[in-house]
């Protein structure tokens, strides 16, 4: 039970003594036991077995748990699954019917999410917010179909519910006149007139969208709206300005023929981190070089009402994502957010900044495969490939999924051979797995086509431990005393060539003054002063070695490498029976089947 609950265990363990023994008959816990425990490693496989083992047609217990267990290991996909049940099973409990349809929309069972969302409307029980964001999320599905008049008769809807409660200046009452806004869009200079004046409401806000009303206005570019100019700087003047508004800032002047304004916008975009400093690299590397505007080439691009509707939506999640409140309650927040992504998605599937911020909250929830579902979506839009990549492998790394990880490396390496940060992270991680020999590919790519490469030092001793590994060990030894004459200060290179020539028993004089000159550095580092007491050893100098082997076993007590050593020390003075101690405790520190059975031998020949 314990690792199927992994670490919440302790603190839902009476939680779940009392679910137990309240909704389930005595049984319930063998057949918890003889169910669940199979699926173990399998959080889905264990909520299906665990309904399976307990419920009953009349009674919802098996659903309930099935979902909480679910809700732990943060599986959306079987969560959507029993809370679905239990909605259907307690159909006039308007609770569980909100939960399902929150937890479906958010685990992208969108069709499971409308059918929620038509019988929150059918009820009388639900609240006017909850039914504006069931209007909300029909309203999209009918733009996702073109249905243009179901589309605004579902925000007149939504709107209709402010005189039921709904307040006017709510999200779903905002998104819901700016629905009917945009698909008014003959009327395209009043609606800007009116969110340019629109202060009372959300004045940041809709002076956004009314800066996007611009891409669809027939005027030429030669002559720019000055109003649509002042809309930008209001935009862009604001305390905390969006990263978004830069963006289309920059567009918009880069169209009229602004350079030197477009470039200053997109330099101040860089420095805003990723995914920003991604976008805005290629655009300002064009910008430099006076090549002509393309379209393609931009990340937001507003073509009609549809994608603009999308966007007010994401644009209100983004809001959500930054303020103090938000950051106080971030889960609930995460939640409301997650809704509003989901409701732009549908309407837009390939909204670049939608997914980009819909797998930023999912990984903050830790729902790590639905992110990195969303990532993998987002990654065939070339102008946002990189960050989502570097996303992806970052989230292979925290769940130490390497072969995940290495195969994503290899598969943006065989897109892009030249991209030399993957070549670098694949090699690492190579390193990392002991693939030796495999990471000696990309090492050598990197030494023989990079020129700052040919001048970084961990390369060049990367490449030598794993040389060395392969028992390769004159290019070894080259590549590391390389990186040491390119890092005097590399003390790591320094410890791993003075190890290895002690190793094979070879250049002893010039390992201990190589030890010695590391140790200058790091005097305190276990692992060079148990090289150095190795080599002393391996000259005879016993009690030097006990001294120098002693001190690194006391910075490093659980290294069972350095406990063998100052086993072999003692054994040399004499002191038996304090190596076969050490050597016992070594035992219990390693996995290795061969280096046991060695440890056995010496101990044996005691």
């Amino acid at each position: 039970m314990k690792a199927l609950f992994n670490s919440p265990a302790r603190r839902i363990g009476s939680l779940l003594t009392v679910l137990m023994v309240s909704l389930l008959a005595a049984n319930a816990y063998q057949a918890l036991h003889r169910n669940v425990m199979p699926h173990e490693s399998n959080p889905s496989a264990a909520a299906r077995a665990l309904a399976q083992a307990i419920d009953e047609p009349t009674h919802d217990s098996g659903a309930y748990l099935a979902a909480f267990v679910a809700s732990r290991h943060k599986d959306l996909e079987a969560m959507a699954l029993y809370e679905s049940i239990l909605a259907n099973q307690k159909g006039y409990d308007m609770d569980k019917v909100r939960q399902a349809f929150y937890v479906t929309l958010h685990a992208d069972s969108v069709d499971a999410s409308f059918i929620f969302a038509e019988r929150i409307l059918a009820s009388h029980q639900a609240s006017p917010t909850l039914k504006a964001e069931a209007y909300a999320l029909l309203a999209a599905r009918a733009l996702r179909k073109n249905d243009i008049p179901l589309a605004r008769q579902h925000a007149q809807d939504a709107l209709a519910l402010t005189d039921k409660g709904l307040s006017t200046d709510s999200m779903m009452a905002r998104l819901s006149q700016v629905i009917l806004d945009w698909l008014a869009l003959p009327h395209k200079k009043q609606v800007l007139a009116t969110w340019a004046t629109a202060s009372g409401m959300d004045a940041p806000f809709f002076q956004l969208q009314g800066a996007l009303a611009q891409r669809l206005f027939p005027q030429p570019y030669h002559n720019p709206n000055e109003a649509i100019l002042a809309l930008y700087q209001r935009v862009i003047d604001a305390p905390n300005p969006s990263p978004y508004g830069f963006l289309l800032y920059g567009d918009f002047l880069w169209r009229i023929g602004q350079a030197q304004n477009t470039r200053a916008l997109y330099r101040t975009l860089q420095s805003r981190g990723e995914p920003f400093t991604t976008l805005a690299r290629p655009l300002l590397q064009d910008s430099l070089a006076n090549q002509p505007y393309d379209e393609a080439k931009q990340p937001l691009v507003i073509r009609d009402a549809k994608q603009a509707i999308a966007f007010a939506f994401f644009w209100q999640a983004y809001r959500l994502d930054s303020g103090a409140e938000a950051q106080a309650h971030p889960l609930s927040y995460s939640a409301e957010k997650l809704n509003l992504l989901q409701m732009a998605l549908i309407i837009d599937p390939l909204l670049a900044p939608a997914l980009w911020l819909k797998a930023d909250i999912l990984q903050r929830l830790n729902h790590r495969p639905q992110a990195q579902t969303t990532l993998a979506t987002l990654e065939e839009n070339p102008l946002w490939r990189q960050s989502a990549r570097g996303k992806r492998l970052s989230l292979f790394l925290a769940e130490n999924k390497l072969d995940s990880a290495t195969a994503l490396l290899e598969a943006t390496i065989a897109q892009d051979p030249n991209n030399t940060r993957a070549q670098r992270q694949l090699a690492d991680l190579l390193v990392q797995q002991q693939r030796f020999a495999d990471a000696l590919i990309p090492y050598s790519h990197l030494i023989d086509t990079d020129p700052q490469s040919q001048n970084d030092w961990h390369i060049f001793y990367a490449r030598g431990v794993a040389f060395t590994e392969e028992k390769q060990f004159q290019q070894g030894e080259q590549d590391l005393l390389k990186a040491i004459e390119l890092n005097p200060n590399a003390a790591r290179a320094m410890n791993f060539l003075a190890y290895s020539w002690a190793e094979r028993n070879t250049k002893l004089p010039q390992a201990l003054d190589l030890l010695k000159r590391a140790l200058t550095l790091r005097p305190n580092d276990g692992f060079i002063l148990d090289s150095y007491g190795w080599v002393l050893y391996k000259l005879g100098h016993y009690e030097k070695a006990l001294d120098a082997i002693s001190k690194a076993i006391a910075i490093n007590p659980d290294e069972p490498d350095i406990r063998d050593h100052l086993g072999d020390v003692l054994w040399k003075l004499g002191r038996k029976n304090d190596a076969r101690f050490h050597w016992q405790k070594t035992i219990h520190l390693i996995t290795d089947e061969q280096k046991i059975q060695d440890l056995k031998n010496k101990l044996n020949a005691l």
